[in-house]
């Protein structure tokens, strides 16, 4: 299966714990430990004490205008025309010249009245009143991992102090860590203005004079049942406040609701609204809940109301930005507001360019617009070679020739967070990906016409609810992308025909305890001509080039005991039967499928018995390349037989796409085992995939110049073996690779001197795309020893000799 893919207490549920809270507050001033508390992320939070040398205050900027400017009114007929929203996946909307000159206009009525463009306030309800919600970055207690340009913006919002406190051991706070007077559990957007002059919203503003404001309300108005409209006309009048106030608003949309919470499907309405507002009022946003759809659980707690957050141990992390931390949804928020926060200051405080794209139009339009980078440098792919992969589906773009260099296809990137040089890096940098938007694609089709996409559908399942532990399916449905939108895969009761599932030991349908899929009649013909039809439409949609059909296995290699009822353990009958099914399934799809790839993920592939012949599709993806995961070899066997397996195809000119997983980018020696287990089977369509994360990453060994093999591929990979060597081997015109699968480590006498290759940095591509300070270093060697699952490339001459 393709993996690529706290518990926060309501306050309206838990008054009595707050108002104890409350009570204690002022006794936990005196008592706080100077050591970083962990943070308990409950509704009333005590306020943790900066670490020692903590922030300093920083004076209002000099330059006071001489008057207040005039803020346009919020009405929509009084401000910059409403517009368009970017294209569907946009996660940080962009801000445009029109934008950017009414928000300075904000930003200079403000500083008339004291206004501080180093401070924010934090308005919401229980999701932003949480200590997991940017605390942390008041103190340093925050790890940015590799978005260290980051850094720049926490040092800004974090030199100011934002209250004067009587607590000896915490005297001030920063934007960061202030309990805010406009954040409150249970709160409603309404409730924010009641009492004008003397409502939450004006005393947080008169408190703390921020320069710009964070507002995320809808989540009680769902669950409440509250009127669509009724809330948008309150969020709409927050906005209109803060802007005749000076401040500058800054919106969010809200995470799904969950199951046990109810209200779920109000949700998509209530962020309609919300993105209206952005748009009518002109002002920023951040698509947090387009942002949680790759997550787990769509990163939400198990409460189902408020996100999740990254622990170590019995700690909270919601300050940590690392791969694993950005797998939850506090984390996910807390980089959002963070890159939000720099984009408002580079734009709009600091006067610097506007971003091209943005609201130009109507709202909503059915088909988003492109929008285009501020003169894109477009990168013309190489004019495809008359070797490139025949377009045997009449494929819409053609796989290019591998033969020469490494070639990268990309599992999945989460384009609603790359930034523009991070899409013109991807472009140009791999041969494709798969599971994007269009806009995605179109995105990176800017940069490299040629750009492969492959549209996500599992092979032999169709997709139902996530399951519970005791694998019935209870929980979210799952969802494939269709165009720029999520959609639910199962298509509904009414449309599924019960001839269309496979029945097992008196059962009428199996269902996958471990993804939440039904195992599907492969030999049905309603199901066959329903789900051709289906994906052909979907790849016409998405503007794919063909499509990932994912566990495409006999489904028992998957794990027999992963289902419900259980598929036999070991069968040969159930096995021969089910590898005829997939066989003629190809067959029917790749009739079907004139115009377009299809590319099955078969898996590690090293199970002995299997009998399924994948000679019939365009290529393969094997997941679980060379190993089965890192450090944990295959047995010499095991490994022989992928190999072997994948050599058929590469010599039948298949695509063959190599993807195996890193849980350490800097773990160099399996990067280069990865590698060189690559070169040993590559062909004229073999592509690498070493895969750590969903944002772009890359390896400075790819950029190996190794030139084109110097001998034909073998019928089985003992003909790369060399026994003077004990290790496998394979000559390419600049150079050779070494692998050692084996148990023991190989001194090989190399006859002659080499310079080894010793790649240095790499890992996820920087926001700025900037890749130089990664290298690869040669070494002049005659003898090298490689310990077993090792591999070793080596180049005849230095790059610069």
């Amino acid at each position: 299966m393709n993996r690529k893919n706290v518990i926060l207490i309501s306050v309206a549920a838990f008054l009595g714990l707050c108002f104890l809270l409350a009570a204690i507050g002022g006794l936990a001033y005196f008592f706080w430990p100077q050591e970083k508390p962990t943070p308990i992320v409950v509704v009333a939070t005590l306020t943790p004490t900066p670490l020692p040398g903590g922030p300093v205050q920083v004076s209002t900027p000099a330059a006071t205008p001489p008057a207040r400017a005039t803020v346009p009114p919020s009405t929509p007929g009084a401000v910059s025309a409403p517009g368009q929203p970017p294209p569907s996946g946009t996660i940080l909307w962009p801000i445009d010249a029109t934008m950017k000159a009414h928000l300075r206009q904000i930003m200079q009525a403000g500083q008339a009245e004291g206004r501080r463009t180093n401070v924010f306030a934090k308005i919401g309800d229980s999701i932003t009143e949480s200590m997991a919600f940017l605390n942390d970055y008041c103190c340093g207690w925050y790890d940015l991992g590799p978005h260290t340009e980051l850094e720049e913006v926490i040092q800004y919002f974090a030199a100011a102090h934002v209250d004067e406190l009587e607590a000896q051991m915490n005297p001030y706070h920063t934007s960061f860590d202030r309990m805010s007077l406009a954040a409150e559990s249970g709160a409603h957007a309404a409730y924010m203005v009641e009492g004008g002059a003397d409502s939450n919203l004006m005393q947080e503003i008169e408190a703390i004079q921020p320069g710009l404001a964070i507002i995320m309300f809808g989540t009680n108005e769902a669950i409440a049942g509250e009127e669509v409209a009724t809330y948008k006309a309150n969020l709409k009048q927050i906005v209109t406040i803060l802007k005749e106030e000076g401040v500058i608003p800054i919106l969010s949309t809200i995470p799904d609701l969950v199951p046990p919470a109810e209200g779920g499907e109000r949700i998509p309405a209530f962020n309609q609204a919300i993105k209206e507002v952005a748009l009518e009022e002109q002002v920023p946003l951040m698509d947090y809940w387009q942002a949680l759809q790759p997550l787990p659980n769509k990163g939400i707690d198990e409460d189902g109301i408020h996100p999740n957050v990254f622990m170590v141990g019995d700690e909270y992390h919601g300050a940590d930005l690392t791969p694993e931390g950005l797998q939850y949804g506090y984390n996910v928020r807390n980089k959002l507001a963070l890159e939000m926060l720099a984009k408002v200051k580079a734009i709009v405080i600091d006067d610097g360019p506007p971003d091209v794209g943005g609201p130009t139009g109507a709202v909503p339009p059915t088909e988003p617009p492109v929008v285009s980078p501020a003169e894109p440098p477009v990168v013309s792919p190489a004019e495809p070679p008359a070797t490139s992969i025949p377009a045997a589906a009449g494929a819409v773009r053609p796989f290019p020739d591998a033969s020469d260099g490494i070639h990268v296809f990309n599992d999945q990137l989460a384009g609603g967070s790359m930034t523009e040089e991070q899409f013109r890096f991807a472009a140009t940098h791999y041969v494709g990906c798969q599971k994007m938007t269009r806009a995605d694609t179109r995105h990176l089709r800017q940069y490299n016409p040629g750009f492969i996409v492959l549209h996500y559908r599992l092979g032999l399942g169709l997709g139902y609810q996530e399951p519970d532990d005791a694998c019935r399916p209870n929980g979210n449905w799952l969802h494939f992308l269709e165009g720029d939108e999520w959609v639910r895969e199962w298509p509904g009761d009414e449309v599924v025909e019960e001839g269309w599932l496979f029945p097992w030991a008196g059962q009428p349908r199996v269902y996958n305890c471990d993804w939440g899929w039904y195992v599907m009649e492969l030999n049905d013909p309603g199901w066959r001509a329903w789900w051709s039809d289906e994906v052909t439409a979907q790849m016409a949609a998405n503007e794919a080039d063909g499509v990932f059909a994912d566990s495409f296995s006999v489904p028992n290699y998957l794990g027999a005991d992963h289902y419900n009822p259980p598929l036999p353990d070991m069968d040969a009958a159930f096995e021969e039967a089910w590898a005829g099914r997939i066989e003629d399934f190809m067959a029917y799809l790749q009739e079907r499928f004139g115009q377009y790839y299809l590319i099955p993920n078969v898996g590690q592939w090293t199970t002995s018995r299997n009998p399924t012949d994948y000679s019939g599709v365009d290529g393969v993806m094997i997941e679980g390349f060379s190993e089965w995961e890192p450090h944990s070899p295959f047995d010499l066997a095991d490994w022989q037989l992928q190999m072997n397996r994948i050599l058929d195809l590469t010599r039948q000119d298949k695509v063959i796409i190599a993807q195996s997983y890193l849980w350490d980018p800097d773990d160099v020696e399996t990067r280069l085992f990865y590698l060189g287990n690559y070169l040993l089977v590559k062909g004229r369509h073999g592509y690498i995939n070493t895969d750590y994360s969903m944002e772009p990453e890359y390896f400075p060994e790819y950029d190996i110049e190794l030139g084109p093999p110097l001998e034909e591929l073998p019928t089985e990979v003992d003909g790369y073996f060399n026994a003077a060597w004990g290790v496998y081997s394979r000559r390419y015109t600049n150079g050779l690779v070494l692998v050692n699968p084996g148990l023991d480590t190989r001194s090989v006498d190399l006859g002659g001197t080499y310079y080894l290759a010793q790649p240095s940095g790499g890992g996820l591509v920087p926001a700025n795309g900037d890749i130089s300070a990664w290298s690869v270093q040669y070494s002049p060697v005659n003898r090298i020893e490689l310990a077993p699952n090792q591999a070793a490339i080596l180049l005849n001459a230095t790059p610069q000799g």
